[in-house]
């Protein structure tokens, strides 16, 4: 594979504002990233017996949901085209797409960290969402592309797109300020894409890049698909899903007098 060169012999479609958006929507994730948290549950959880946890197995799997949401949350908050939005938008866009994002992330987190391939985790998953739910953990995680900042890249792009939530409907959505603007959002996310699309062309490719990119689209779908049938199925836990991100909502809110810095930068 070849390697990125940034500064010399730049052979990409890319301009130099492109080049420096990459390079900060990476920076923003791996500043706000919830990886080595997740990492020390990887890690208590493969020095630990399975009966040992067994009695706080929804815990485990709140607090490993809880790390990886907080971590989209700040993400997105430092994001330019997020803080340009009204406070009432910002609101509307986290309602609409953070579970989804959210997901999509925890199978990029589990996977890094270690945690899908933890006995005593995947034991805990089961006793939450039932046998069944192994197998397709396994292939959502076997089935996500192997390039890291593809993912990235994909997380900002579902973070602005129409809609990615998983059942739930919010009780106000009949006030959502973005019902009838959802077109709004399309520049933000079209921003993205085409920065996916020609970095993609860079690393692998015409050919490469369009099986690439269409499996990206599968695993989003696939995994709304699996969020669905979980959320069905397990009333409860998707409560507490749901009641963990409306207690943390309004702390994600960018206020018109709060500075929050963009890209994660400190």
């Amino acid at each position: 594979m070849p390697t990125l060169d940034l500064l010399n012999h730049n052979r990409s479609s890319l301009t130099s504002s492109q080049w420096t958006l990459l390079s900060n929507v990476v920076h923003a994730y791996d500043n706000f990233s919830s990886l080595t948290a997740v990492c020390c549950i990887a890690e208590q959880l493969s020095r630990s017996s399975i009966l040992q946890l067994s009695y706080v197995n929804l815990p485990i799997m709140m607090k490993i949901t809880g790390y990886v949401r907080a971590s989209i949350f700040s993400l997105v908050r430092c994001i330019p085209d997020f803080q340009i939005l009204t406070i009432t938008e910002q609101r509307c866009l986290l309602e609409r797409n953070m579970q989804g994002t959210s997901g999509f992330n925890i199978v990029f987190v589990s996977r890094d960290s270690g945690c899908i391939d933890s006995s005593t985790f995947l034991t805990n998953t089961a006793s939450t969402y039932g046998l069944e739910a192994i197998p397709r953990i396994k292939h959502l995680r076997n089935q996500l592309d192997s390039d890291s900042t593809l993912v990235k890249l994909m997380l900002v792009i579902l973070a602005f797109s129409s809609n990615c939530s998983v059942l739930t409907v919010p009780d106000n959505m009949h006030v959502d300020t973005l019902l009838l603007g959802t077109f709004r959002l399309l520049g933000s996310q079209n921003v993205y894409v085409e920065l996916l699309w020609k970095y993609m062309i860079y690393r692998y490719g015409y050919h490469e890049t369009v099986i690439r990119f269409s499996y990206l689209i599968k695993q989003v779908l696939d995994l709304m698909d699996h969020m669905t049938n979980s959320c069905m199925k397990f009333k409860t836990y998707q409560i507490r899903l749901d009641d963990f991100f409306n207690e943390n909502k309004p702390l994600l809110i960018t206020s018109p007098n709060e500075h929050v810095p963009l890209w994660g930068n400190t």
